[in-house]
């Protein structure tokens, strides 16, 4: 999908500033080399586990884990608190899938993550579904994902 954003914002600039298309052209391959050092990157990270699963507050890693054949377990639904059925189906799967934390957003309230963590004995991850550096943020967040799947 980030490739396909910068495609999108490659044939832009293009479109309204074709004096610059050198320009343009160099910066979109840069980046498009580091995107597919990235894809490989995270697919070593992530490779070999048999454990794919994650338990995570808001679905925002929804694309990512459909990319690394991950499964994401949300506590949020449709944009809803979490009900304790919910809650406690999270938690039977956390124990289900021997998973020890929960992913939650610095940006969001982790009162719900808290609680299912202390209930599984787990800890609260921070990732970043909005980061300032979308490279060096995916990289960290597989890396946060594969101390779940270990």
């Amino acid at each position: 999908n980030a490739r396909q954003m910068v495609q999108n914002i490659y044939n832009g600039l293009m479109g309204l500033d074709s004096d610059n298309a050198d320009y343009y052209q160099s910066n979109y391959e840069s980046y498009v080399s580091e995107l597919e050092t990235l894809h490989s990157d995270i697919t070593n990270i992530l490779g070999g586990y048999d454990n794919r699963n994650f338990l995570i507050y808001h679905p925002s890693f929804a694309y990512f884990a459909s990319e690394y054949d991950l499964i994401q377990i949300p506590i949020e639904h449709q944009g809803k608190e979490p009900t304790p059925k919910i809650i406690q189906d999270c938690i039977d799967q956390a124990h289900e899938h021997n998973l020890n934390y929960v992913f939650a957003s610095p940006h969001e309230t982790d009162a719900y993550a808290q609680t299912i963590a202390a209930e599984i004995s787990g800890s609260v991850l921070y990732i970043d579904p909005l980061p300032l550096s979308y490279i060096s943020n995916m990289r960290d967040v597989a890396e946060s994902i594969m101390l779940e799947l270990e």
